[in-house]
């Protein structure tokens, strides 16, 4: 059977995941505060040999790429614990799109766990319409000249790089900006969720950039962008069912340790049938999640992706609900996981599209389809 036929996982992908999963608990946040960078830099490296930081990108000595399916396995295996820990974005652009100068200054670091990178596009009152971003840049001399605003940058606050998204005269385009540029400045997010990560306003006061910092071809950041929509839906899907289940395995030990008019819980029908749902709708939605990785999370998959990102976060958000009513008071202390679990997939419902966002994505989509006949 091919790759694009399978739903599921092999054997070494399920190991690859077992693995992530296992350095995910070693990292595992003891408090509500962000990992410190030290910290994460020793997690990046750790996960190095598993082929994370290489993504579907050669390794640093050659290796070949990860399929998307395996690398899926290893992003879905650090959620729930280290869920948008990300920090490999930015190597499947500069593979993509860097030249020969960007890949030996910019991308053996990030590929070996010795520096973290962030992608910087969300803009306030933007949301995904990166026709309406503010953000500019203006030919001056040799370089160029950056003013605008950037938010929810993920790890904006300990990152040694960002990929910048802006205007410019020929379209939109890209720009590699090493964090030490002068006139950048970060201010610190304070996210309802995901309080492992750091997210940043960033702001760019006429920030000068040296022709070696353009990043792709003048013009050419909103079809890179695009392109790199769907496989960044897909891992955010998995991510959220994984937090679903850690609710309902949370929920379900409950019930079967408490008793209601002397019998457990989780023996009641009630109980039994609706955790059955729920955890049928996360599997569905992992499957559909396997699907589109299995036929390689391109652009042709972005109505699929979508779609499995939409279904995914709507589960796990739908079962969290369920979860907090089956335990009723006994999960209102402040420290209780279901809090945080509940927070975390509240801000992944948001990540990389709403679901409002996309399925208006997949409906366009079928729109299209019909219109030019392609069923």
């Amino acid at each position: 059977m091919s790759s694009a036929e399978r739903f599921g996982l092999s054997s070494d992908e399920k190991a690859g995941l077992e693995a992530a999963a296992a350095i995910a608990s070693r990292y595992r946040p003891t408090d509500e505060m962000p990992i410190k960078r030290d910290r994460l830099l020793s997690l990046f490296a750790d996960l190095a040999p598993l082929g994370y930081l290489r993504s579907v990108t050669t390794g640093p000595e050659g290796e070949a790429p990860l399929s998307p399916l395996a690398f899926g396995a290893l992003v879905e295996g650090l959620s729930p614990d280290l869920a948008l820990i990300g920090n490999h974005s930015v190597q499947r652009y500069i593979a993509g799109y860097g030249s020969d100068a960007q890949k030996e200054r910019f991308l053996m670091p990030l590929l070996t766990g010795r520096s973290i990178a962030g992608i910087a596009i969300s803009e306030p009152g933007v949301g995904a319409d990166l026709r309406a971003m503010n953000t500019e840049v203006c030919k001056e001399g040799a370089g160029y000249r950056l003013t605008g605003h950037k938010h929810w940058v993920t790890h904006g606050m300990v990152a040694d790089l960002f990929v910048v998204l802006a205007h410019s005269k020929e379209g939109l385009t890209r720009f590699l900006v090493p964090g030490d540029t002068v006139g950048l400045r970060r201010e610190a997010m304070a996210a309802s969720g995901l309080s492992h990560l750091t997210f940043a306003r960033l702001t760019f006061e006429d920030c000068w950039l040296g022709p070696q910092l353009l990043f792709g071809a003048a013009g050419g950041g909103g079809s890179g962008a695009k392109e790199a929509f769907p496989i960044a839906r897909l891992l955010a899907a998995l991510q959220a069912i994984r937090i679903g289940e850690a609710a309902l395995d949370a929920a379900l030990n409950f019930a079967a340790e408490r008793c209601l008019f002397g019998r457990r819980l989780l023996d009641g029908e009630l109980v039994r049938e609706a955790a059955a749902g729920h955890l049928t709708d996360l599997e569905a939605a992992r499957l559909l999640c396997y699907r589109g990785l299995a036929k390689g999370a391109g652009i042709e998959t972005a109505g699929l992706a979508s779609g499995a990102k939409a279904m995914a976060t709507d589960n796990a958000t739908a079962a969290i609900a369920w979860c907090g009513q089956l335990l009723g008071a006994a999960s209102l202390e402040a420290g209780h996981s279901l809090h945080r679990l509940s927070r975390d997939a509240e801000m992944m419902a948001v990540v990389d599209g709403t679901s409002v966002l996309n399925r208006f994505v997949l409906g366009r989509k079928l729109s299209r389809n019909r219109t030019t006949g392609q069923g």
